[in-house]
């Protein structure tokens, strides 16, 4: 029996709703793993020492070179298209407007600037981290000269390791599936992001941008920065938590004024403080 039925509360449907609004709006729950900062660290550190490696290896390079000059020769006009499309759309201020957009739908559906502030900063953060990595780095990007049909102008600098787009498309993915968690879209946004973080990479080995480890890096660099950051704001995230609390005083007000006689909570208390599920 649900709290609603045990205080002879009518229910119609409109208690599932009131309860994800309520438990959405006040919380700032997201999964963090115990050693948030080692298994950054470590990764981090890997990723760099693989950096190091490919950028002075020959034969490595070369090899990584030679899959980009196959990938080329099997361009098409729809490829291109969808390739410069995400090449395009996530760079620069471009990408920056598609964060915003993305941030005030999460507002409107969920009613909490606390889920699109994680969703910023978890795609800030993981796109941030490659540019370090870019700096400590300091790998070439693949010569368009030796390829065989070049879509986009070569860049200058030491900008190859890892890929910027690709790790904002992988952190983006990995923040919309984290509010995601818990609500009936879990699985269709899952699904959607893993295939947007696939679809970013192979784009970038495709227009002959990147190399496939300048790719594969961004993936790992990105899933630390997400560890990371998880756990930081799961740490010292309380006051984002209480400003989105005080955000909402008409629904704390009725969880905290609808008790019982007995002084029980109630059935909107009761809900809120069953959080997610």
């Amino acid at each position: 029996m649900t709290p609603a039925a045990a205080q002879g509360i009518p229910h119609d449907g409109s208690g599932d709703a009131h309860r994800n609004v309520v438990s959405r709006s006040g919380s700032f729950d997201v999964p963090a793993l115990r050693r948030w900062i080692v298994v950054p660290v470590l990764i981090t550190g890997l990723v760099f020492a693989a950096g190091m490696v490919l950028r002075n290896d020959m034969f490595l390079s070369t090899s990584d070179l030679g899959i980009v000059q196959d990938v080329g020769k099997h361009h098409s006009v729809i490829g291109d298209a969808l390739a410069l499309t995400i090449h395009d759309g996530l760079a620069g201020w471009s990408a920056g407007l598609f964060l915003l957009v993305v941030g005030l739908i999460i507002v409107i559906l969920t009613r909490s600037t606390v889920d699109a502030l994680l969703v910023g900063v978890l795609t800030t953060g993981g796109w941030a981290s490659t540019l370090a990595m870019r700096f400590a780095v300091g790998r070439a990007r693949p010569d368009p000269g030796l390829l065989s049909d070049p879509l986009v102008p070569a860049t200058a600098g030491l900008t190859s390791f890892p890929s910027g787009p690709t790790a904002f498309a992988v952190s983006f993915g990995i923040a919309v599936s984290l509010v995601s968690l818990g609500t009936h879209w879990q699985g269709l946004v899952i699904a959607a992001a893993a295939v947007f973080a696939f679809t970013a990479g192979a784009s970038q080995v495709y227009l002959g941008v990147h190399y496939p480890s300048d790719v594969i890096a961004s993936y790992a660099l990105s899933v630390a920065a997400a560890v990371f950051l998880t756990g930081l704001l799961s740490r010292y995230g309380r006051c984002l938590r209480s400003r989105e609390t005080h955000g909402a005083p008409a629904l704390v007000q009725t969880a905290g004024h609808s008790g019982g006689p007995d002084g029980s909570p109630g059935a909107a208390g009761t809900l809120r403080g069953q959080g997610r599920r």
